[in-house]
């Protein structure tokens, strides 16, 4: 019986050994993992300053870009719109950042920005009073919102269109800028329409045409269609028609007019018109399309440049 305990004890003892090894051991090799994790991470942190310190030029280095962009871009427009007369015609919901970006590209350029038309959401024609009333003043048999769009904006460009080709022809002027006022006086009447004029006659004649929109904001129904009618209105005397939106619109207008093969052949299109190449592309863009040199610029599919190609010298 003694021996029977003695052994017993000396199997306790041997599996408390045991354990207290494992313990130490285990708090050793703890001990070594910790180390090594402290280790990675402090290199992390040498790594991840290193980063921030590449970062932080380059950030420098973008900045320096950016401010020799703005400070160029007045080298770069100076005098090209010189003497033009330049309409802007926008859509509600439209950035106010870009919109006030073509009007300060213009008057860089030495052009003169005559007048603002602005398309309304009430073209959304939600109702059928508003259907009802739009056909009325369009003269339309249609009471389906989408034709009433694509009529009112084919009605609306091609009238301003024939005021800007009535440079010659003063008899044709007059009757042209009749029926361009009796149009827009009563689309303003019905709140289709907003007109914001610094000339006596909002469309004078040889004007060209800048067409905005886009924003990321979600665009009202229909805006898309009635701009796109708009702009192949305008062209249909050949006047110059130049549509702009900004690279972070979420609308898609440029992409759906340079998708629309008539349309593309008819006007200019630039899709990063918010950003200092962009606005230089609207100007340089609007400059040839005066000149009967259509083109599409910027970063989207469609684009043939970033900016205009340097004309030829005579």
């Amino acid at each position: 019986m003694i021996d029977f305990r003695y052994h017993l004890i000396s199997l306790i003892a041997v599996f408390l050994a045991l354990g207290l090894g494992i313990l130490m051991g285990s708090v050793v090799l703890s001990e070594k993992y910790v180390q090594r994790l402290e280790n990675r991470v402090a290199q992390f942190e040498e790594e991840v300053d290193a980063r921030r310190g590449e970062i932080s030029d380059l950030n420098d280095r973008l900045d320096a870009f950016q401010e020799y962009a703005v400070e160029s871009q007045p080298r770069l427009i100076d005098g090209a719109l010189a003497g033009e007369e330049v309409v802007l015609v926008q859509t509600d919901g439209t950035d106010e950042a870009f919109l006030e970006g073509m009007a300060e590209a213009v008057e860089e350029a030495r052009g003169t920005l005559v007048s603002t038309i602005t398309l309304t959401d009430r073209f959304a024609l939600t109702d059928q009073p508003e259907r009802d009333g739009l056909a009325a003043i369009l003269g339309s048999v249609s009471t389906e919102a989408m034709d009433l769009r694509d009529e009112a904006g084919t009605q609306l460009g091609e009238r301003i269109a024939a005021v800007a080709a009535s440079r010659v022809d003063a008899t044709f002027g007059d009757a042209a800028a009749q029926r361009l006022t009796t149009l827009t006086r009563a689309l303003e009447e019905e709140g289709f329409l907003g007109v914001s004029s610094s000339a006596e006659t909002f469309v004078s004649p040889g004007a060209s045409f800048i067409v905005a929109g886009g924003s990321t904001e979600e665009r009202f129904e229909g805006a898309v269609d009635l701009t796109k009618a708009l702009a192949l209105g305008l062209s249909d005397r050949e006047s110059a028609v130049m549509v702009a939106e900004p690279s972070t619109s979420t609308w898609e207008l440029v992409q759906a007019v340079r998708d629309d093969g008539s349309l593309s052949a008819a006007v200019s299109s630039a899709d990063h018109a918010e950003t200092v190449p962009g606005r230089v592309a609207v100007v340089l863009g609007l400059e040839m399309t005066i000149d009967g040199l259509l083109g599409h610029y910027g970063v989207a599919d469609g684009a043939a440049g970033v900016i205009p190609p340097p004309t030829p010298r005579a």
